[in-house]
């Protein structure tokens, strides 16, 4: 589905519905991904979050909201990218980043390919480039996979990390394939640092900015 098209549909639903400024809005659908820029084969975004006025309300408070897909096995993506993965990454990010607006020192993926650099508080985006970026989690005879997650260690660069074990995700053990995780040593900084306002293009994650510098953060 068109990328555009969607995010309209989805800034009528927030505008018709009640929600609550003081409340996170999920809105999770079904095997749906999105395409940019028109082009089909420019695919696939699974997830983004992001922050809005919300209409009517005295003072205009910022709505957050997160929309993510829910992944069947049969769509195919492989590496633990299924059922709750995008979710559990879009969930992660807002409770660390709501607004897309908490900077911190400049950073990229840490395979030293440079893709998804920033300087954003975007937890779940530093850990996706892995193989198996999730960690198998058994509840109720059904195996979910939420995202692994980098802390705020990991952006900081504080060795040794203060957080607990000296970890630099969560979970610090994650499945076979991501062994180095986010704990490996981090390159230097992109040349170009992406400043709020900008546009910052990746594999998996981009985000967009809106008519009145809203950001949405979409991953693949």
């Amino acid at each position: 589905m068109d990328i555009d098209y969607f995010a309209g549909q989805l800034q009528t639903v927030l505008e018709l519905e009640n929600v609550d400024p003081t409340q996170l809005s999920i809105l999770l659908t079904k095997d749906i991904v999105l395409y940019e820029g028109g082009n089909i084969f420019n695919c696939c975004v699974i997830g983004f979050h992001s922050a809005g006025p919300v209409l009517g309300v005295v003072g205009n408070p910022a709505q957050t909201f997160a929309w993510a897909s829910w992944l069947s096995p049969a769509d195919d993506f492989g590496g633990g990218f299924e059922d709750i993965l995008p979710l559990s990454h879009e969930i992660g990010e807002w409770a660390n980043d709501p607004y897309t607006n908490n900077i911190v020192p400049a950073w990229q993926e840490p395979d030293g390919s440079g893709n998804c650099g920033g300087n954003l508080l975007e937890v779940g985006d530093p850990v996706e480039i892995f193989p198996s970026p999730s960690f198998p989690t058994l509840v109720d005879g059904y195996v979910y996979h939420p995202q692994t997650l980098a802390l705020l260690q990991w952006f900081s660069r504080e060795t040794p990390s203060s957080a607990i074990d000296q970890g630099k995700s969560v979970p610090k053990s994650r499945p076979k394939g991501v062994d180095n995780g986010c704990q490996v040593k981090i390159p230097e900084p992109p040349k170009d640092v992406i400043t709020e306002g900008e546009t910052q293009k990746d594999r998996r994650t981009r985000p967009m900015v809106e008519p009145g510098g809203v950001h949405r953060w979409a991953c693949r």
